[in-house]
């Protein structure tokens, strides 16, 4: 599957989940985490760094340079806790996005061989999901601001 191919079945699942259609959504994501692993890979790493594309539009840095992004975790009684208590998905899924925001790609390819370790496609489609559903907030977050978003992802924005 190509670049263009893929984008448009993420493209796919982001609309699906906006509009509701839990199903649909599903059924995509499916589509994309449980076919191959390559395929589940490629559709995080477009997601991801998409969503940095996002976050640096919205803190309005340019795409080169390295500013130092970090992610503060709460628990549910909003305490910090630190990214290695997080659930392994969402750890993985934002230690991801981390790599992506400061150009280590090779980073975020280590914590996905870390995933892919796991048998069967159940955690690879739970990072997918974490993803996904940062890359619905930012796009929201980019709409109210007025901030643009990744050409490929216009389509699905607010």
């Amino acid at each position: 599957m190509n670049d263009e191919q893929l984008r448009a079945m993420l493209v796919g699942a982001v609309a699906a989940a906006r509009r509701g259609a839990d199903q649909e959504a599903v059924l995509l994501c499916d589509c994309l985490t449980t076919g191959s692993e390559q395929l589940a890979r490629d559709g995080i790493r477009q997601l991801a760094m998409a969503n940095v594309e996002m976050l640096r539009s919205l803190v309005e840095l340019p795409s080169e340079g390295m500013p130092l992004f970090v992610i503060d975790g709460e628990d549910a009684d909003g305490g910090r806790i630190s990214i290695d208590e997080f659930e392994p998905a969402q750890r993985a899924a934002t230690r991801v996005m981390l790599a992506y925001a400061h150009d280590r790609p090779a980073d975020a390819d280590l914590q996905l061989d870390v995933v892919a370790t796991i048998p069967g496609p159940a955690e690879m489609r739970l990072v997918f999901v974490h993803i996904l559903c940062w890359t619905l907030e930012l796009l929201d977050l980019c709409g109210e601001r007025d901030q643009p978003v990744p050409g490929w992802l216009r389509p699905v924005a607010a």
